[in-house]
């Protein structure tokens, strides 16, 4: 279980046996949304930045529950995304009535016995580069934080905290 709105992360997401048992310093709103999910084992997580239905730069993330990644210039630049993770990439994003953003953070992993699968979708910016090359983050940042003067008309609706440019 997890906030559904990745900008209001009134608790930590994690395996609840009980309402009570979710610690929550400033209380949750009744009208929360909420993602709930079967509880899963992932075997291996990658996160992707994605521009433009297209993957960007990579990182593995964690392994049986363990980080395993590194820093950029400490062995983080040696990484390769595995080609099951971007076949199963090439999959979801060939979807033609699928929308997503022009830019996003997206985390998969593999499931013992069942294949891979998506864990979450992420803002670029709010999502940490891990061992991910930072030239090729960049791009993905600068795109899902163009201001709000310059966003196109079908950018529009992934729009986010309408403000001041």
């Amino acid at each position: 279980m997890k906030p559904a709105d990745p900008l209001n992360k009134a608790f930590d997401a994690g395996i609840y046996s009980d309402v009570h048992a979710i610690r929550a310093p400033k209380g949750i709103a009744p009208a929360t949304p909420v993602l709930l999910a079967e509880p899963v084992e992932w075997l291996a997580e990658y996160r992707c930045f994605v521009l433009d239905r297209k993957v960007a730069a990579t990182s593995p993330y964690l392994s049986f529950g363990r980080p395993v990644w590194r820093p950029f210039g400490e062995g983080g630049e040696q990484a390769q995304a595995s080609p099951h993770v971007l076949a199963f990439f090439e999959r979801l994003f060939s979807q033609a009535g699928v929308s997503f953003p022009p830019a996003l953070v997206m985390d998969v992993g593999l499931i013992e016995d069942r294949g891979w699968a998506v864990v979450e979708f992420n803002p670029a910016w709010c999502s940490g580069a891990l061992g991910a090359d930072p030239r090729r983050v960049l791009p993905v940042l600068r795109r899902a934080c163009q201001g709000e003067k310059v966003v196109t008309e079908g950018d529009r609706r992934w729009v986010v905290g309408r403000g001041s440019s």
